[in-house]
């Protein structure tokens, strides 16, 4: 019912049936920021590709506090599980995807579990699953901690304190964990591509490292991390030979990651010298 609920569907005419599904975020520090203006360049090339690109709004602060962000964004991929096959999407083979906060928000959303932020309209899907979530230069660690920023932790805790969350750090350093896909990592996880500028002056890089690092100790699949020496935030806006490069990695891992499945046959299962993990 908000006028910041709203979603596009991008394909072609021929675009096959059965397509593979991008669903993406935008960034702006969950204040700004429009489903029309961010992740072109990548987004038209996974639609010349086959795809079919899911781009939303989602409601902002200080207007919607937290959680409407990532409410919005479960119903958005709860919205792609049911409707998408009518606009010949394969529900099963769903990859998010974002750019800083829309970054933070596919993470958190690739790392969440099912019965988190629940909507009444979908609380009978029983499939959240997604293939893979591709965060560029994501803020991937919301607490703050100047351990993982460098000196621009700080800035972060009160944008989050006076507009984003409106509560304090203090007291309720729960809430703050749970925001942030760096505390949620476990072994069943998707696989993740993690795109970072070395020069970033809103999310340091080291933010980046460290969530790769941890993946790597507590998950399974897995992850891809592209760091990019002298680059700064939200350098992939207009099209240019690094966004080319960034993009055809992007392609790279959503394909990977979203190829058809066999079938796990009883004649498959003996195949194996043992049993699959």
């Amino acid at each position: 019912s908000h006028n910041r609920q709203r979603l596009d569907v991008w394909r072609l005419s021929r675009t096959p049936q059965n397509a593979p599904v991008m669903v993406y975020f935008h960034g702006g520090g969950w204040t700004f920021g429009d489903k029309r203006e961010q992740g072109r360049p990548m987004l038209h090339e996974f639609v010349s590709r086959g795809w079919i690109v899911v781009t939303s709004n989602y409601r902002l602060a200080p207007h919607d506090l937290w959680p409407a962000h990532i409410v919005d964004a479960k119903r958005v991929l709860g919205w792609v599980k049911k409707n998408i096959a009518n606009y010949g999407g394969d529900p099963d083979r769903v990859v998010l995807a974002g750019g800083s906060a829309g970054g933070h928000l596919a993470a958190l959303l690739a790392l969440s579990q099912p019965d988190e932020w629940p909507s009444e309209d979908q609380r009978d899907l029983r499939d959240w699953s997604v293939r893979g979530c591709i965060s560029l230069y994501g803020v991937l660690e919301m607490t703050g901690d100047e351990t993982h920023w460098h000196g621009l932790g700080h800035g972060l805790r009160v944008l989050l304190e006076r507009r984003v969350v409106r509560r304090p750090h203090e007291g309720n350093q729960e809430l703050y964990e749970a925001m942030s896909p760096f505390h949620r990592i476990r072994e069943d996880v998707p696989p993740f591509l993690v795109v970072q500028g070395g020069n970033d002056t809103l999310v340091d890089v080291n933010v980046a490292r460290h969530f790769v690092d941890e993946y790597r100790r507590r998950a399974l699949a897995p992850i891809y991390y592209v760091e990019l020496p002298l680059t700064q935030h939200a350098f992939d806006h207009t099209a240019s030979p690094r966004t080319s490069s960034t993009t055809r990695a992007a392609v790279a891992f959503a394909e990977s990651v979203s190829r058809s499945r066999r079938p796990l046959t009883d004649e498959l299962l003996a195949s194996y010298q043992s049993p699959p993990v």
